[in-house]
């Protein structure tokens, strides 16, 4: 008894990616990947290298990842919005490349002479600015991806490419240590980590700028014509009115709270009494439910969750 065959696919000709689109599209992983496979390996240079406590290490990692996380929906919600005659995703992936390669190579620019406290906040400052930058390259250039073709097959084909090209970074962070180890003193001829950051920092940025700008200058936008949004209209001082006299405030003050008591026992409070303790989570709590207050009454970020 003979089986049916299923049919092959067959991509229509306008929904095809050729090669060299996809080469280009793929190259920006480069820059998307680089940074995250060589942050986490260098970011060890602040203890070793520089003396900053640990525990400061570890808050000056999270709270960029704080902003990153408010600003990544905001802008990806402007890159759907925005209308302009090179497209909805390439201007931001040119110009964010571009910033984010010049911040990474910044980031790592630390002395140990100018001491711990000068470096801890050097590094969160330009690690906020950073991830800021890298957002506006990131988000469109994965969304341009998906829209490239609205064919499945040639989406996950460009992927695939994209996938392969995207560890390249990370079968080379591994050598991290070594490769910062490699640069001497050149006062004491010691092997300088310090000196190597800075100069990986300078190699990496110069990838990120390199490889981001590639599928902004050569790649093309299937719906980069769409028709112009309805403009978003509302009123900040109202809606925080309104959600203030709604269960919508008890409730976020209800999530703060359940958030900080959990972050309490990562963070050292020892040698304080038990009031000062309890002073110091509800200040918390007011302060974050305050943040999400304000940032949920902005028009742009209340349409977003319409």
């Amino acid at each position: 008894m003979s089986q049916a065959k299923s049919a092959r696919h067959v991509i229509a000709p306008e929904d095809r990616i050729s090669l060299s689109q996809k080469f280009f599209y793929s190259m920006g992983s480069l820059a998307n990947d680089s940074q995250a496979a060589w942050i986490g390996q260098m970011v060890a240079i602040l203890i070793l290298g520089l003396g900053i406590n640990p525990i400061w290490v570890g808050l000056i990692g999270a709270v960029p990842r704080i902003f990153d996380a408010v600003l990544d929906p905001v802008l990806g919600f402007t890159s759907d919005n925005a209308r302009t005659k090179y497209g909805r995703r390439r201007p931001f992936i040119f110009f964010g490349a571009i910033a984010a390669g010049i911040c990474y190579m910044f980031m790592f620019q630390l002395y140990p002479e100018n001491g711990p406290t000068f470096n801890a906040w050097y590094f969160l400052i330009l690690q906020i600015i950073f991830f800021g930058a890298f957002t506006c390259y990131s988000i469109p250039w994965i969304a341009l991806g998906y829209e490239m073709t609205p064919d499945y097959h040639e989406r996950t084909s460009l992927q695939s490419w994209s996938r392969v090209f995207a560890q390249v970074p990370w079968l080379l962070s591994p050598w991290c240590w070594a490769i910062m180890y490699s640069f001497k003193n050149p006062e004491t001829g010691a092997p300088d980590q310090v000196l190597g950051a800075r100069t990986a920092a300078i190699i990496i940025g110069a990838v990120i700028i390199g490889a981001g700008i590639l599928p902004a200058i050569f790649n093309k936008e299937h719906f980069a014509n769409l028709p112009a949004p309805k403009k978003i209209t509302g009123d900040f001082a109202k809606n925080i009115l309104k959600d203030v006299r709604s269960v919508f405030v008890v409730k976020l003050l209800a999530i703060c709270a359940l958030i900080t008591i959990a972050g309490q026992f990562f963070v050292p409070l020892s040698g304080i009494t038990l009031l000062s303790r309890v002073l110091i989570l509800a200040a918390v709590v007011l302060v974050e439910a305050v943040f999400f207050l304000f940032l949920n009454a902005i028009p742009m970020v209340r349409k977003m969750f319409e």
